[in-house]
């Protein structure tokens, strides 16, 4: 489950980011839902707008999603990291503008409940799935 008491405590980051901010946090083990991240940003008519994508994994994962970045027409506003400590990861929560967590009409998806989802809310920024 989700410790709010925690997550309630973390300041967002120090400085705000410097413009609009959208925020995918998963695996790098599925790249399908990145790179729906990385084409839902491409088709967003909005420059100023950076992707950050927190997605850490094997080896091999990690070079297919940082491929994939580079190909983008929108690199230069897409972010990737990776290792974050939980502190660190909330304070980007905080610091977005709104959280990304694609989930698609299928069975895995329509049943369950992503923990993700839980920590993104507790956030209190705007989650688009």
């Amino acid at each position: 489950m989700v410790d709010l008491d925690y997550i309630s405590n973390i300041q967002p980051e120090i400085e705000p980011l410097s413009r609009p901010t959208f925020l995918f946090c998963g695996a790098a083990g599925y790249p399908n839902t990145i790179q729906f991240c990385i084409q839902s940003f491409e088709a967003l008519n909005y420059p100023s707008a950076r992707l950050i994508i927190v997605a850490g994994g094997s080896e091999q994962e990690v070079s297919i999603v940082r491929k994939r970045i580079h190909e983008s027409a929108k690199s230069t506003s897409i972010t990737h990291l990776m290792n974050l400590t939980d502190a660190e990861l909330y304070a980007l929560y905080k610091s977005s503008d709104a959280l990304l967590i694609p989930l698609f009409d299928t069975i895995k998806d329509r049943a369950r409940f992503p923990h993700k989802l839980g920590e993104y809310l507790a956030s209190g920024k705007p989650v688009i799935t």
